[in-house]
């Protein structure tokens, strides 16, 4: 599961979704610690991963390079009750490009 939220969230719910060997990957930087049981990670193998995705500037000039040529994302979005048929979407190759999948 791939984070690129920028804000503390119960990450809880999140690590407990997650497979046996699931690993959650944040590219975004919550601003806060992360406050998570050991023991969700421990009960299934899940893992914690994280990894920068480029300075501000990057950042910025790739939104204004996405503006100027008209880029928009295009992402699927999956009630976390859907969270199987997302899943199946993707290993079928079905979502092109991003599957998002929401709490509440």
């Amino acid at each position: 599961m791939l984070s690129a939220v920028p804000a503390a969230l119960d990450w809880v719910p999140y690590i407990d979704f997650l497979d046996s060997d699931g690993a959650l990957a944040f590219v975004g930087v919550p601003d806060a610690p992360l406050n998570i049981p050991l023991f969700s990670l421990l009960a299934k193998r899940r893992r914690i991963m994280a990894s920068p995705i480029g300075g501000r500037a990057m950042i910025n000039e790739m939104l204004a390079i996405a503006e100027k040529f008209e880029i928009e994302p295009i992402v699927e979005v999956f009630a976390i009750a859907q969270a199987n048929e997302a899943m199946q979407k993707v290993r079928d190759n079905q979502v092109r490009y991003r599957a998002v999948l929401t709490i509440s």
